[in-house]
């Protein structure tokens, strides 16, 4: 019957005349070698009358807001490599974060050979994360659990009440333990961007002497300029309790037009080639695993070092993930390869020339993304390969 119903050309009653497949196909990427299509809202509504007496009626609840129309995987071919993309309708009531674009903005400071980079952009609201604990009770997880979490860390929270009680009561501890409102004087300067990036490392060196080669590593934070005052009130309280309570001397420094300072923790951690510290560079606080770090952070603002922004690897893979950034993970997989054979000795070097450079080796670049877009959600994750 069905390919009688093919042959005659009728649509009616097939999946192509699906109202949530033609909404699924209408969203997807027009050039793709392959569609994989899933009718979850109908997935769901058959296994809860298959199981929904064995499950709780809050657990349904959730579900059946969270369980969207539809879900489509797709395929496609770029520039030396491959694309693989998730959509799917958006949930009612989910998080806004990635309907928010991201500015990218930190990538303009790191050099180009960045080998790992992370960004998400948000608006730090604790009204709303409030408004989600509030339904969530501490004694749904047992006194064991009051007993052993809340006690042992000393919050003042009733067992009988709820995670939004135990969110102020961990905000007060904060104020009292280091003497600044994190919602006000931390939470509230950040504006957009939050991202972490890791730079070339000598792994050699690193397995010769991990003390004498620090991993060099950032977490850049963007503030709003408007209260730049603000966060070095901040950072300079921030600075006051290490000195005090760690005994550590903060050491100035200026680089690229920014103002922060490095602290010796060797009194601390023994001899070491880490230097951590911080930078206040544009609309950014910067924190480093190294001063070097923050130099090299300070020049590319400059220009004198190419960015991240400007590598191609990276222009090229955000390019297409059509503007699904937030988040986005950037991994350059080729970079990591080589630092780690370079490390090598010469039997396990030969071992991996045999039995593993031919799967890895050919291995470039890997980007993830994330966003929203006209009420579809998507995750894009690429692949790139290299000639070897």
């Amino acid at each position: 019957e069905t390919i009688d119903r093919m042959e005659d050309g009728e649509t009616t009653g097939t999946l192509y005349a699906e109202s949530r497949f033609q909404e699924a196909r209408d969203q997807l990427p027009d050039q793709r070698f392959s569609m994989i299509y899933v009718d979850a809202k109908s997935v769901w509504l058959d296994a809860r009358r298959q199981f929904g007496e064995e499950l709780p009626a809050e657990i349904i609840d959730q579900l059946n807001d969270a369980v969207p129309d539809w879900l489509a995987l797709t395929g496609s071919f770029i520039d030396k490599g491959v694309k693989l993309t998730v959509s799917a309708v958006t949930p009612e009531g989910a998080s806004d974060i990635s309907t928010m674009v991201n500015s990218l903005s930190s990538t303009r400071l790191l050099p180009w050979d960045t080998t790992a980079f992370a960004s998400i952009s948000f608006e730090p609201d604790l009204e709303r994360l409030r408004e989600a604990l509030e339904s969530q009770s501490i004694a749904d997880l047992g006194p064991d659990f009051y007993d052993a979490f809340f006690l042992e860390f000393g919050l003042a929270v009733d067992p009988d009440g709820t995670f939004n009680d135990v969110l102020d009561a961990a905000l007060v501890r904060f104020e009292e333990d280091l003497g600044l409102d994190l919602e006000r004087d931390v939470l509230g300067l950040m504006t957009g961007e939050f991202s972490l990036a890791l730079l070339p490392t000598d792994f050699e060196a690193l397995s010769q002497d991990p003390a004498a080669e620090p991993i060099e590593a950032l977490a850049l934070v963007q503030f709003d300029l408007d209260r730049l005052d603000d966060l070095k009130r901040a950072v300079d309280r921030a600075v006051q309790l290490l000195e005090e309570n760690l005994g550590l001397t903060a050491n100035s420094i200026s680089y690229g037009g920014g103002q922060g300072a490095t602290f010796d923790i060797q009194e601390l951690a023994g001899p070491t080639a880490y230097l951590p510290g911080y930078l206040i560079l544009d609309d950014h606080l910067i924190i480093a695993t190294t001063g070097d770090a923050l130099k090299l952070a300070g020049a590319t603002s400059e220009g004198r070092e190419d960015s991240l922004a400007g590598e191609s690897k990276y222009a090229r893979g955000v390019k297409e993930l059509s503007d699904a950034t937030n988040p986005l993970v950037y991994v350059d997989i080729g970079g990591i390869v080589d630092s780690v054979v370079e490390a090598l000795d010469e039997d396990d070097l030969r071992e991996y020339r045999k039995d593993v450079e031919p799967f890895i080796g050919p291995l470039g670049v890997f980007l993830l993304g994330g966003g929203t877009r006209e009420d579809v959600s998507r995750v894009t994750i690429s692949l790139t390969f290299r000639s070897q």
